[in-house]
Parts: structure tokens; sequence; C-alpha cells
């Protein structure tokens, strides 16, 4: 057996045999898509809303945090937000970069923010793309074909929305592959933890963007609804997603009081 005298052979057998099993062709328009929208990031654009300004919050708070002040970094993100998610998620990429930097010798005091928030930008837009390949396995979930997912995830990567807002520091994109989490997660199965563990995602999607209130509205009445066994089956599932959900308004009150 070549396999057994050969190792190397074996796990490269192996991992063929997995990659045989991949649809290429959501693999490579998923891949197209990071394309695309890391050419529109590098050609700038960032910072042409108003609200992108928002964004700086983000660094403010890990700003605080690496003074050493760290109760003045709860302060953009409870009081002086309307979107405290996407703030608090603002503040991974400018970790990331700052640290990065640092590594390379140069201080983020005397880096212009700008190249922090292109480098932001170019991660916020992979969820997006992730919406796109949510979709897919949305449609597999719901009990749709491979025709049917791989047509709606098309549909999905050709609107224009979904690729315009990708270049700039938005929580839109971000807010929405949340909620489409929340919803592949809870139609998936009945497990007290996966209806807890959607409802914590569908809370992280409303504190990421108010304005998608109605998305995580449907999102909700559908993951209570699915497969639910008639009323007291759905109150059950209300309960357990309820619970999910509020974890971050506790969260919030609590940070708010410290």
């Amino acid at each position: 057996n070549m396999a057994m005298s050969n190792p190397v052979f074996g796990i490269a057998s192996k991992w063929w045999r997995r990659m045989s099993l991949w649809d290429w062709r959501t693999a490579g328009l998923l891949c197209f898509c990071v394309m695309l929208r890391w050419l529109l990031v590098w050609n700038g654009g960032q910072f042409w809303f108003p609200d992108e300004r928002r964004f700086w919050w983000s660094g403010e708070v890990v700003h605080c945090l690496v003074i050493g002040f760290w109760k003045q970094s709860l302060l953009p993100i409870v009081q002086l937000n309307q979107h405290p998610g996407f703030t608090f998620l603002g503040c991974v990429p400018v970790a990331i970069h700052w640290g990065w930097k640092h590594l390379a010798g140069i201080s983020y005091r005397v880096m212009p923010f700008y190249e922090t928030a292109r480098f932001a930008t170019a991660v916020f837009s992979l969820t997006s793309v992730l919406s796109i390949a949510l979709v897919r396995e949305i449609v597999h979930r719901a009990g749709g074909n491979h025709v049917e997912a791989r047509l709606a995830m098309a549909l999905m990567a050709a609107s224009s929305t979904m690729l315009y807002y990708s270049r700039h520091v938005l929580p839109y994109d971000s807010s929405m592959a949340l909620a489409l989490t929340s919803l592949a997660v809870g139609i998936k199965g009945n497990g007290l933890r996966r209806l807890l563990f959607s409802g914590w995602l569908a809370g992280a999607a409303f504190m990421t963007y108010y304005g998608y209130w109605a998305m995580v509205i449907v999102v909700s009445g559908a993951v209570v609804m699915w497969k639910a066994d008639g009323v007291k089956g759905a109150l059950r599932r209300l309960g357990w997603f309820g619970i999910g959900a509020l974890f971050w308004l506790a969260v919030f009150i609590l940070a708010s009081a410290v």
C-alpha cells in the first residue's frame, strides 16, 4: 500500500478526497466576491459617508485600553454611540492593525488613522461575502436543492447593495451577516443551546445596527415558528431565543452602570 509506505502521499490523498467534496462553483464565486471587494477597498473611498466618522470611536476605545483607562474605553460604546455593537466589532481590526504596525516598529500615534480604516474596511467587507454564503446554507437547511441554493447565492452576489457599501466602514453588512447567521443556526435544529445561540446572534445583529430592527424581527419570527410543535412549542422556542437575545441588553446595562 503506497499510502502506508509514504506518509506524505497518504496525507495528500486524504486532502484530495476532501477537496473532491467541495462545491467548486460556490468557492469560485466567493473568491471572486472577495477579490472584487478588496479591489474597491484598495481604491479608497472610506469616510465619504458622514456616518463613517463613528469608526473613530473604535480607535478611541483601543487607545484608552492601551494607556490603561479601561473605564473611559466604555464611554464611546455605551454613551456616544447609536450602534454600540459596531464600535465593539471595530475594535478588533483596529487592535490587529495597530499591533501589526507595532511589531514593524511603527507607533499608532504617528500613523494616519485612514490606514487603519482601510484595513478595517477590508476585514468588514468579508461580512457581505459571508452573507452570500449564508444564503446558500439557509436555502439548503430550508429544504432547497443545490440548484436553488446556488441561484439564491448568485442573486445575492449580484445585488449592487451588497457590493456598494463594502468599501465603507459602515455597520450594515456586519449586522446582516449576524442576522443571517442567526437564521441559519436557528432553523437547523431544536436544541436549547442552538436557540440560545441563535437569539444571541440576533441580539448582536440589532446592537450592531439598530436600523435593521425589521430584519431582526423577521429572523426572530422565522426561528421561533420553524417546525414548532404548536403554540406551546413556539412559546418554548421564543423563551430560549429571547434569553439569548436579551443577553446583550443585560451587558449594555451593566456596562453603563460601571
